[in-house]
């Protein structure tokens, strides 16, 4: 398969990706790198209700808003997401496995109850907030950014396979962690920059917060 460039286009109108389930293969699988258009207005939504899911093989840049749905299904971004070109505000719902592989670059990055999210690519930086609302795990050290914005865990944190440094700044927004931190696999050094944070749980790492 070679590697390609596709273009989504943007604008005021909404697009909408359909996909029929392959009788060979479920899900979505690109190996090409994305350009969402940079019309003035307009957003992308892809969604499948078959698994494995979605697969963003190369990255993803633009300035639209991006929602990947894939239901019980995995959503995988193995490229850098927004390195050139920031997206908008960037959805992910799924209750299967969501993986940023590379680091993402949008306005805000939100992903849905259930299932789990693998933060490898080591920095998540938005302009606006960043909510957590399944399992995180992190797979490298790991920066999130925001611009005074909220970044949020609603679920657990936890290291993956061994303790991941983890560094926060968001300015004068707030840090919450709802679910238990470290309490499968301890975070490693822990820095937080914050208007105010709150943990309502365990948390297990070593820093300042």
């Amino acid at each position: 398969d070679q590697l390609g460039f596709a273009v989504i286009p943007g604008g005021t109108q909404r697009f909408h990706l359909h996909f029929k389930k392959p009788a060979l293969n479920d899900g979505i699988e690109t190996y090409v790198q994305i350009q969402l258009a940079n019309s003035a207005n307009g957003y992308i939504i892809v969604t499948v209700s078959t698994t494995p899911g979605i697969t963003f093989g190369g990255t993803v840049n633009g300035t639209k808003v991006l929602t990947a749905s894939a239901a019980g299904g995995n959503v995988t971004f193995s490229g850098a997401v927004g390195a050139t070109q920031a997206l908008g505000a960037l959805t992910v719902n799924s209750t299967g496995a969501t993986t940023f592989s590379s680091t993402v670059s949008a306005a805000s990055v939100t992903t849905n109850t259930g299932g789990t999210t693998a933060i490898n690519g080591g920095a998540i930086t938005t302009s606006g907030a960043q909510t957590f609302n399944d399992a995180v795990t992190l797979g490298a050290a790991t920066t999130l950014n925001t611009t005074n914005s909220n970044i949020a865990f609603a679920s657990t944190l936890n290291s993956s396979s061994s303790s991941r440094a983890l560094t926060i700044g968001a300015g004068t927004g707030s840090v919450t962690f709802t679910g238990a931190v470290g309490g499968s696999l301890a975070l490693g050094a822990t820095n937080i920059t914050a208007g105010t944070t709150t943990n309502s749980s365990t948390l297990v790492g070593s820093g300042v917060y």
